[in-house]
């Protein structure tokens, strides 16, 4: 298994924070910010308002045979927050991910 992990400045602008990869065995995202809510979702087209939300300090996961293979987005109401997101892929012979 191959583990990554960085940060991602996110503004009121969508921002991607994890590309799509058909590997992925498990994500977790978290809200680095102490007062500004994260909110992520599946495109680019993600809003406060319609997409799900990562409290302050708090994460969201996903893992295991249903866990979502395509891209991640965030976007915030007001300035920008600091996203950690942390990825496990399978990967194959050569070593990288599938």
């Amino acid at each position: 298994m191959f583990i990554s992990s960085g940060s991602v400045n996110v503004t009121t602008t969508a921002t991607l924070l994890a590309s799509a990869k058909q590997s992925r065995d498990s994500i977790l995202i978290q809200n680095n910010s102490s007062s500004i809510p994260l909110y992520f979702g599946t495109d680019e087209d993600v809003t406060a308002i319609g997409g799900g939300v990562i409290p302050v300090g708090q994460s969201f996961s996903d893992s295991g045979a249903s866990c979502y293979k395509g891209a991640w987005y965030g976007i915030t109401e007001s300035s920008t927050v600091d996203a950690r997101v942390t990825e496990a892929y399978l990967i194959k012979i050569g070593g990288a991910p599938l």
